[in-house]
């Protein structure tokens, strides 16, 4: 961070939310509390908020915000030629949430958690299984909230859904989770239904 260009983060095009293999388990558990050791800050010095991607720090990145919602500065273009191209269409798309902190994605995942008597045990937290959670809930810094590629819209809107549906992938917007029509990611050259 410091001292680095803004821009100079890069994204594994393989960053799926993918749980960790059970012979890597030692190594996956002290990469965690590492990453949870140094979550207390989620800004450079220089205010850009930290990304990660696979559980770990890959950069970081200016935000802005649209409609209340912060957005990694990266995807603002992107982001804005999707709810450019939906308003002309007459539908109102609206972004629910978009980058996280790490301190957020573990306060997510404590919401979500099942079993609410592992809530004060913080390597559970930080190691256990998506499952673990209701609905499933990445591990802090395995997210793709946590690195801007993702964006939850308002999908209870059937125009919405419908829309995206039809027009996301000309955005490079794709859906990537079966189990939430709302969570949609950017990724480019990737096909429409490749995930769900």
């Amino acid at each position: 961070f410091p001292g680095e260009p803004k821009e100079s983060f890069i994204f594994n095009t393989d960053d799926q939310e993918v749980e960790p293999k059970s012979t890597e388990s030692t190594v996956e558990q002290y990469n965690a509390i590492t990453i949870m050791n140094e979550s207390t800050s989620t800004k450079t010095a220089n205010g850009d908020y930290i990304l990660y991607n696979a559980g770990k720090v890959v950069g970081h990145s200016p935000v802005i915000f649209i409609g209340g919602v912060r957005v990694a500065k990266t995807y603002e273009s992107k982001i804005n030629a999707l709810l450019e191209a939906a308003k002309k269409d007459g539908i109102p798309i609206k972004i629910n949430s978009s980058l996280r902190t790490f301190d957020e994605q573990l306060a997510l995942r404590k919401k979500n958690l099942i079993d609410k008597k592992k809530l004060t045990d913080e390597n559970y937290l930080l190691t256990a299984p998506s499952s673990a959670c209701s609905p499933l809930t990445a591990k802090p810094g395995f997210s793709n909230h946590q690195n801007g590629k993702a964006f939850d819209f308002n999908t209870i809107n059937a125009a919405v859904y419908k829309w995206l549906v039809t027009n996301g992938i000309k955005y490079n917007f794709v859906r990537t989770v079966k189990s939430e029509r709302w969570h949609w990611e950017y990724r480019e050259n990737t096909p429409q239904f490749a995930f769900v």
